[in-house]
């Protein structure tokens, strides 16, 4: 059996006297390992909500970030 991953990623930001907006980006890799993650949030820094997979760890030390739990 064949496994696809779509990795969705949401960006919302509001930024004061300035209009919203809303980003959403959906990445279709063929593994969920550490490699996607680390290459998908590259030098990315905020908020970065999983399911709690392990192999987010790494980019979230990498990158400065805070990890959200679902």
């Amino acid at each position: 059996m064949t496994y696809l991953y779509f990795w969705l990623c949401f960006l919302a930001k509001v930024l004061v006297g300035m209009d919203k907006y809303k980003v959403v980006y959906m990445h279709y890799a063929n593994n969920r390992s550490a490699v996607v993650a680390s290459e998908l949030f590259k030098g990315f820094n905020g908020y970065l909500q999983t399911d709690g997979y392990a192999g987010y760890n790494a980019t979230v030390q990498t990158n400065d970030m805070t990890h959200l739990a679902c």
